[in-house]
């Protein structure tokens, strides 16, 4: 397939894969140790399109149709979806809130992806009642898996009320940190010590911020976050993938060659 001299490729099909990890495997996003096997699922017309992705100290050693062995998640979306991630054209919170997430083990069904798979843990429900413990937090974080996450969490006497992605209109207290650190802190990989040394900020009036700390460092709500699964460590190395120079030049050469699939408008043939 030919267009102004230029050789395209159906997007997901096998000579866009190939394409794909020609132009990628040898870019080094320089973080020695950052991990992670993906498994993708997109609906479409035809049935699903299943394909892998393996990053492997900082490198993509693996990208291709077809199932992974024991994956870190598995991803599901519909392929519209995953054609708009591909331009990017969509902002980083809309690209996340239309994926599923789907983890061995992990309550046995699809629960929507880290930030958000907090919501879904129970240990929330042990948090106590503490009266006057009320504050909403706004989370920004960067690099999220496919650009800037927006995230909000509001207590009310010391409980979990709503939590939505998406910023809300006057916050307690803004954090600032990048997407994979957000998911380090929870699985207990660093501190917010770390985060702050790193430029991480976390903004508000002493009470609201004294607030948060004592329930964040509760032992129940660490329970909770302890409780989740490799969604966000793994979506974390894939954000940081995505911010990579050499990595975002490679995807922009990709798409330049790349026809959208036919359902959605894309050349025949």
């Amino acid at each position: 397939m030919t267009r102004t001299g230029q050789t395209r490729y159906p997007y997901l099909s096998d000579d866009w894969f190939a394409v794909a990890r020609e132009q990628t495997t040898a870019v080094l996003i320089g973080r020695i140790g950052l991990t992670a096997r993906l498994q993708f699922e997109a609906s479409s017309a035809a049935g699903p399109i299943r394909w892998a992705q393996v990053i492997a100290d900082g490198q993509v050693v693996e990208w291709r149709l077809g199932d992974l062995d024991e994956p870190d998640v598995e991803l599901r979306l519909d392929l519209a979806h995953a054609w708009r991630l591909a331009q990017q054209d969509t902002d980083g919170t809309a690209a996340l809130a239309g994926v599923e997430v789907f983890e061995e083990g992990l309550l046995g069904k699809g629960i929507p992806p880290s930030p958000m798979d907090l919501g879904e843990r129970p240990e929330l429900d042990d948090l106590p009642v503490v009266p006057g413990a009320t504050l909403d937090v706004q989370y920004e974080y960067s690099a999220g898996p496919w650009g800037n996450v927006s995230f909000s969490l509001s207590f009310v006497d010391g409980k979990v009320d709503a939590m939505s992605l998406g910023r809300i209109a006057e916050p307690d207290v803004v954090a600032k940190c990048s997407y994979l650190q957000m998911a380090q802190v929870r699985r207990g990989d660093i501190g917010i010590l770390d985060v702050l040394a790193d430029g991480g900020t976390v903004q508000g009036p002493e009470g609201a911020l004294a607030l948060l700390g004592g329930i964040s460092e509760s032992r129940e709500f660490r329970r909770a976050e302890m409780a989740c699964g490799r969604s966000g460590t793994t979506l974390g190395a894939l954000g940081e993938l995505h911010r990579a120079p050499g990595y975002v030049g490679c995807l922009e050469g990709l798409l330049a060659a790349t026809d959208p699939p036919v359902e959605l408008g894309g050349a025949s043939g």
